[in-house]
């Protein structure tokens, strides 16, 4: 791998950049002479999710060097970028009072508590929603709540297509007017990702700290650590701010983390290669400091060194994560390590009807059972459209 990951005077200080801004690296001003399209730089920042380390880098101290222009959307987008995460811990802080005050527990995971939690600064991390985890016994009690509260849900009010989409999905997305978009998960990822946490270990192991003048539980980094890398492994890591939380959570933890918790917990979900993928591309992209033994185990998977790779390449190519509806399922599948996840994962896929069938294909109660085959033709065409797309 190139581990400057760009071909272009931009991406590469917008790789320096975020290593300035997780801790890996000192500012290096000659890299800032060699940017001269400005506007590239933000646009690409704000693709990756990294402007607010880019505004870090380009601090005060070095005004001087900034077109202008640069500088003058820097100031304003700095701005805007303070409001929205103003905003998003007020919203945190009213969704915690309701929930908490009905004897509900919620964990706060990414958002303004992870930005807390791994940068210590909420302004050092882009935030465009809030996630937060519930017990599953607490979903629809919670749902009741916050509509109560204005917020719509997309979880339908059909209880044959709410039991669907409640099957199918982890997460239940809420929105208002006015605010910021609310995603209520029961679980880290949906069940055909075959991600079965221990949800009852992890509530166990959850830390209460003291967050804008109230006690928040915080998952510990170790369990951080693992749902972190199995996030960047279903969106493809297909931007570098995923990456660079992997590398402030190895530098914010370094002397914390305990490496055999998070092979127990890993190993127990087949996820060893999704954890050893993640930290892989912190190190070779933004020089995370990792343990010789955990980088030995990763170079030493050609798997885990074929994906990193293609991470790297897409970076330098300026494309996105074009592979599909396949060549996405397929990138997950290649992160785990055990053929029964795979087979798994496949078989769920193609055969356990989603909430969209039942939207796409309306039937009474008396023909349910249709759903399952009418699934798989739904999806296998989706996969012919896919295989016929990708041919030359």
């Amino acid at each position: 791998m190139n581990s400057a990951g760009s071909d272009t005077a931009e991406k590469s200080f917008l790789l320096h950049a975020a290593r300035v801004g997780v801790g890996t690296e000192a500012f290096a001003p000659e890299l800032l002479a060699q940017v001269k399209q400005w506007e590239n730089l933000f646009l690409l920042a704000a693709q990756h999710s990294v402007t607010p380390l880019l505004h870090h880098a380009l601090s005060p101290q070095v005004a001087g060097e900034i077109p202008v222009e640069a500088n003058k959307h820097r100031r304003v987008s700095s701005r805007v970028l303070l409001l929205r995460n103003a905003q998003l811990s007020a919203l945190l802080g009213e969704i915690l009072d309701l929930l908490e005050n009905n004897g509900i527990s919620v964990i706060p995971f990414k958002g303004p508590v992870l930005a807390y939690q791994l940068y210590g600064q909420i302004p050092l991390r882009s935030s465009v929603d809030l996630d937060i985890l519930i017990r599953a016994q607490e979903l629809l009690r919670t749902i009741k709540l916050l509509q109560g509260r204005g917020f719509q849900t997309d979880c339908p009010g059909d209880p044959t297509q709410q039991a669907a989409y409640l099957r199918a999905r982890n997460e239940l997305h809420f929105a208002r007017e006015g605010s910021f978009a609310i995603e209520l998960h029961q679980a880290f990822l949906p069940a055909f990702n075959r991600f079965t946490y221990d949800y009852d270990g992890l509530w166990g192991r959850v830390r209460r700290v003291r967050f804008n003048e109230r006690d928040v539980l915080m998952m510990p980094p170790e369990d951080l650590m693992l749902v972190l890398c199995a996030h960047g492994a279903k969106h493809l890591w297909g931007r570098i701010g995923w990456i660079c939380d992997i590398a402030r959570l190895l530098v914010r933890y370094q002397e914390e983390i305990n490496w055999s918790i998070i092979d127990k917990l890993a190993s127990s979900l087949g996820a060893r290669r999704m954890v050893l993928l993640g930290v892989f591309l912190a190190y070779e992209l933004l020089n995370a400091p990792l343990p010789g033994p955990i980088l030995l185990r990763a170079k030493s998977d050609k798997t885990v060194i074929r994906l990193a790779t293609h991470v790297s390449e897409v970076w330098r190519m300026s494309t996105t994560h074009s592979l599909g509806f396949l060549g996405a399922h397929l990138f997950f599948l290649r992160a785990r390590e055990r053929i029964r996840d795979r087979v798994s994962y496949c078989a769920h896929l193609m055969f356990c009807p989603t909430e969209q069938d039942h939207a796409i294909f309306p039937l009474p109660r008396i023909l349910r059972g249709f759903y399952y085959p009418l699934h798989t033709l739904r999806v296998g065409a989706a996969c012919a459209m896919a295989s016929l797309n990708r041919s030359p």
